[in-house]
């Protein structure tokens, strides 16, 4: 997914900064708030298993900073989301 990620980014002009929050809500609500702090163009996401409070993310959309979710989403916030159907794909 990374790869992928990376190669359409590029391409468009754009680097990828990654970092991991091993599942850990408190590191992810870290890392958002450096990441933001650096004049970041948008947030591609993959939710701690943790995160239940969405307030940071909430925060930084009605800021007007582009939010993509995958693999972990949430309803509680109206943005583009990115999922695979695991039933489908093991069918």
């Amino acid at each position: 997914v990374i790869n992928g990620i990376e190669s359409v980014a590029y391409e468009a002009g754009f680097n990828v900064i990654i970092t991991q929050t091993h599942e850990s809500f408190d590191i992810e609500v870290k890392n958002v708030g450096q990441l933001t702090h650096h004049s970041i163009d948008g947030l591609l996401i993959s939710l701690s298993t943790e995160t239940h409070d969405f307030e940071h993310l909430k925060t930084l959309h009605q800021q007007g900073l582009p939010i993509v979710f995958f693999d972990r989403i949430t309803d509680e916030i109206d943005t583009h989301k990115v999922i695979t159907d695991n039933f489908k794909g093991g069918y």
